[in-house]
Parts: structure tokens; C-alpha cells; sequence
């Protein structure tokens, strides 16, 4: 068998097209709020977990940008931001709460029946006495 080589004008030509990818530069990235998260966890000390499920949509939101589904990364975004707001909300409030009333203890047992000495040599024994129910 003859083999002829191909001319120019013979050899097909093939186009090929390369999509490249270009993110808009105005586009603001969803944030994960991770660092919030971790710091919610190790610190809270809340009973309803909110810390755990801040970290758990601050992880999903980081995958989900990493994925390039914005739309879903910001849903996650903006769900880990709220409980991260409840969590640190409820780490200042339960101290809050705790100061106050052990001040508005403190007031109120100064108020009554005279002054209160609690550091005195019977400041314990007359704070005992104030719960005891011997009339």
C-alpha cells in the first residue's frame, strides 16, 4: 500500500475553545465565621448547643464556598452568624445575670435587720441563720 502525505490544504483543522472560569472582582465572598465558632465552642456555656450548631453551618459554609455555590455558602453563612450571635449573647448574659443577683443579694441582706458583716467572725453564721427554717 501506497501512503500519500497529506498537504495543507488536505489537513482538517481543529478548532479548540478553552472556557476559562472569571469570577467577578465585586463579588464580596460569604464569610464562615470559623474563628467565632471555635471560640463560641470552647467558651460557651450555653444547654442549647448554639455554639455546636454555629460550627456546624461555619464549616458548611466554607465547604460550600469552596464548592463555588455562593448562594448556598451565604444561606450558611448568614445562619452560622446568628447563632454565633445567640451564643456570645447568651455567654454575657448568664454572668450578667449572676453578678446582679449576688449584688442584689448583697443589698438586700445589708438592708435587713441592721448591718450585714459577712467577713466578720459571725458574717457566716448569721448568713446561715437567714436560710434556716428554726424560728
Amino acid at each position: 500500500m501506497e501512503y500519500e502525505p497529506l498537504s495543507k490544504e488536505q489537513v482538517p483543522m481543529q478548532v479548540m475553545t478553552h472556557v476559562v472560569p472569571i469570577r467577578d472582582v465585586h463579588v464580596d465572598m460569604p464569610r464562615d465565621h470559623i474563628i467565632w465558632s471555635v471560640f463560641n465552642l470552647i467558651f460557651c456555656c450555653n444547654p442549647c448547643c448554639l455554639a455546636l450548631m454555629a460550627f456546624f453551618y461555619s464549616i458548611k459554609a466554607r465547604d460550600q464556598k469552596t464548592l463555588g455555590d455562593l448562594r448556598a455558602a451565604q444561606e450558611c453563612s448568614d445562619k452560622a452568624k446568628w447563632y454565633n450571635i445567640l451564643a456570645s449573647g447568651w455567654n454575657l448574659l448568664v454572668p450578667l445575670l449572676l453578678l446582679g443577683l449576688v449584688v442584689l443579694l448583697l443589698v438586700h441582706l445589708g438592708t435587713s435587720e441592721g448591718s450585714f458583716d459577712f467577713f466578720g467572725e459571725d458574717g457566716f453564721q448569721t448568713f446561715m441563720n437567714l436560710f434556716s427554717f428554726n424560728s
